[in-house]
């Protein structure tokens, strides 16, 4: 956003078509239909999407966390609900 700012004060016309064509998390609720979300998260690493979900709030982004939640897969809802096993620690035999 600071960018943006910076482009605005020498040029506000060409800051204003540079902001139109971003596209941004904030964005997706209105910029995407709900029934392409599946689609789209498949080329989404799912570690990325839960750090993202899970960050949305603070951001001020819940809206869009929320759309995302709302449409997408109930299978791939529940695999990131779930919480991850805890790995078996590997310990050596003692001599």
């Amino acid at each position: 956003m600071i960018l943006l700012e910076g482009l605005q004060e020498p040029d506000e016309t060409f800051a204003t078509a540079v902001r139109k064509a971003i596209f941004t998390f904030v964005n997706i609720p209105a910029g995407v239909v709900g029934r392409y979300i599946p689609r789209i998260l498949r080329d989404v690493d799912p570690d990325d999407l839960i750090r993202t979900i899970a960050g949305a709030e603070a951001a001020g982004m819940q809206a869009s966390a929320d759309y995302i939640l709302q449409n997408m897969s109930g299978r791939m809802g529940a695999k990131m609900c779930k919480k991850p096993a805890r790995p078996k620690l590997w310990m050596p035999k003692a001599p």
